[in-house]
């Protein structure tokens, strides 16, 4: 989408607060639209000069009272975040103060924002394409560095050069189709080079697919279960992880009844970090639920803490856990506790008797040693399940869901193609095709696709 004066897209000026409300150093109320130039002078009685930070007095303009003393930036259209004129107020923060200066914004001509919609005129004044309007409100979301750096790639554009060629390659085979339905008697496609690059598409888009699909699963955060059975210090593991007394540790074993779930960062990745009840077989009802309910969660697990104690013979219960981690197939560590109260561990003897080839890590949970190496252990296997994040992925269902019916077209192509079909049909497969890839960056967008993924963004951005 092109250029255009501002003036002829939105004809309303539009206010909110940008910044959190509450005790705060600054807050920030943002302004953009064709009178953003007369609120300016109205507040302050000045002219600004673009993207210069000034210290300007507030005044209330129907009583000149003031209100606050403030910096003020100034963008000029085209060049701001939305494409309008826009100004911003960094005022002293609270919750007075910001709310005051927005309550005269509003009084002199603004209206008040709607969620997302400094964001989405930014899109429709072609400042930004629909991933990188959807990558504004992943990046403000984000929880962990491997969150941020999924939404920084999409903001930064990162997808687009993935889709381009993808997209460039359809309306070629398209436009090759198109000029044979229009001159048939002189022009004819030869079918098996026409599959060979409907093929090649599909590779390509297939390949993203997969790309996003495993870097979504983990988007939320990875499922790591602690297991063990009673008595190993697995409720220890656990506040060693937060830091603090989260789950009640005692010396009698069975004290959770409960899985407890807490979320904590490691290399990066947002762990949900579940500590379950001991697993062994249960003396009573309450705790035969306690174990059910910390089975089901090892079924549910991405990866396993498989928690034993150095200090005590490794028995049938120890043995029954492991089995059923191997039948589940789960990606696990062998977390070795309370090294502190032997004087020496093999690893290799206990290696052998459970029959595991995972990795082995020997820590005192009560002293915290052993711990670096644990978090370093759990550090390369969230490497080796979730891979590397790439630039061009999706970051979320709705992008996912669209290029999936892309790939449902691309691949209605392929089968007319194969089936001899007359080459309207293969045509109409491919032009739907590209209007879902449109529709997943934002050539092509309705009002309700908009207004229900802004609907999500918070007032101001």
């Amino acid at each position: 989408m092109g250029m255009m004066s501002c003036k002829t897209l939105f004809e309303d000026t539009i206010a909110a607060i940008a910044t959190a409300l509450g005790k705060a150093a600054i807050a920030c109320v943002r302004v953009s639209g064709p009178q953003t130039r007369e609120i300016l002078r109205a507040l302050t009685n000045r002219e600004l000069e673009p993207r210069k930070a000034t210290l300007v007095p507030i005044f209330d303009p129907r009583t000149q009272e003031l209100l606050d003393r403030a910096i003020a930036i100034f963008y000029a259209s085209p060049e701001s975040y939305t494409g309008e004129d826009m100004v911003e107020f960094f005022t002293h923060g609270g919750f007075f103060v910001p709310q005051s200066v927005l309550k005269v914004v509003l009084e002199v001509g603004a209206r008040m924002a709607l969620p997302g919609e400094f964001t989405k005129r930014a899109l429709i004044n072609g400042k930004l394409s629909l991933t990188q309007a959807e990558a504004v409100e992943a990046l403000v979301e984000a929880k962990s560095s491997y969150q941020h750096k999924m939404a920084m790639n999409a903001l930064e554009g990162e997808l687009l050069p993935t889709l381009t060629p993808i997209r460039n390659a359809l309306i070629q085979i398209a436009a090759a189709l198109n000029v044979e339905l229009d001159y048939p008697e002189e022009v004819t496609n030869d079918t098996t080079q026409l599959l060979e690059e409907l093929e090649k598409v599909r590779e390509r888009v297939e390949a993203l697919l997969r790309a996003s699909e495993r870097t979504l699963k983990y988007q939320a955060g990875l499922e790591v279960v602690i297991a063990g059975k009673p008595n190993v210090g697995k409720s220890s593991l656990l506040n060693r992880f937060l830091e603090e007394d989260r789950a009640i540790v005692t010396e009698v074993p069975g004290t959770t009844r409960d899985t407890i779930t807490e979320l904590v960062e490691v290399g990066g990745m947002l762990l949900r970090i579940t500590d379950t009840a001991g697993i062994r077989k249960a003396t009573d009802r309450v705790e035969r639920i306690g174990v059910e309910r910390a089975l089901r969660a090892v079924g549910k697990a991405d990866l396993i803490l498989f928690v034993v104690d150095a200090s005590r013979s490794l028995d049938e219960d120890d043995h029954t856990i492991l089995k059923e981690i191997a039948r589940l197939d789960k990606p696990h560590l062998v977390v070795i506790n309370k090294i502190d109260v032997v004087e020496m561990v093999d690893t290799e003897a206990i290696r052998k008797e459970l029959g595991t080839d995972a990795h082995i890590v020997t820590i005192s949970a009560l002293r915290g040693e052993g711990l670096v190496e644990l978090e370093h252990h759990l550090k390369e296997t969230i490497k080796e399940l979730v891979g590397e994040t790439s630039g061009a992925t999706l970051i979320n269902q709705r992008q996912v869901g669209t290029l999936r019916r892309c790939l449902s077209s691309i691949y209605g192509g392929i089968d007319a193609l194969k089936a001899g079909y007359p080459n309207d049909i293969v045509a109409m497969e491919v032009r739907q095709a590209i209007e879902t890839l449109d529709e997943l960056t934002g050539r092509n967008y309705t009002e309700d696709l908009l207004d229900t993924i802004f609907s999500t963004f918070c007032v101001g951005k």
